[in-house]
């Protein structure tokens, strides 16, 4: 059973490896060491790094996204082509710090309402809060998710993708 938030899926190409990467080499450029301009001709979809080994990257966005997924993955030869196997998968500092800010939130509240409650009630409501933060984190995460797999499986668009 899974208890982080990531998903794994394959595209299957019929493309070889090298034009595997240079289709994503067009939608990926490495990251600046400034705060591009947002406006330029040259940004790309993805921020991170392509490689013969793997890659990584995350979507290029110009604003705090907490929920964007971590994009890893490999490219390997098949008979007729290439497999990619996608990995997306969360930030587990953004779940923690996520979750555990809404256990606060709810150990505060119960303490607020009524002072005298018990400490099984301060338990419950703590553990409440962190259960509503990993539920709220999970939902973002997988909408987030799905745009990015949606844009991957698009750039090859006579193939197939697995779960």
């Amino acid at each position: 059973m899974r208890f982080l938030p990531h998903h794994k899926f394959l595209i299957e190409s019929h493309l070889s490896t090298a034009e595997v990467l240079d289709i994503l080499s067009q939608v990926v450029q490495a990251k600046r060491a400034f705060w591009p301009n947002p406006f330029s001709d040259g940004r790309k979809h993805f921020v991170g790094f392509l490689s013969i080994e793997g890659f990584s990257f995350v979507r290029n966005v110009y604003y705090l996204n907490s929920f964007l997924p971590q994009i890893q993955g490999k490219i390997s030869e098949s008979g007729d082509g290439s497999i990619i196997v996608v990995t997306m998968a969360c930030n587990l500092g953004v779940v923690f710090v996520f979750a555990t800010a809404l256990a606060f939130l709810g150990f505060f509240l119960a303490s607020i309402i009524s002072p005298a409650v018990s400490a099984l009630t301060m338990i419950a409501s703590a553990m409440g809060g962190l259960v509503l933060g990993y539920i709220a984190y999970t939902l973002g995460f997988n909408t987030q998710e799905v745009i990015d797999r949606r844009f991957l499986v698009q750039l090859f668009p006579q193939d197939g993708a697995r779960s």
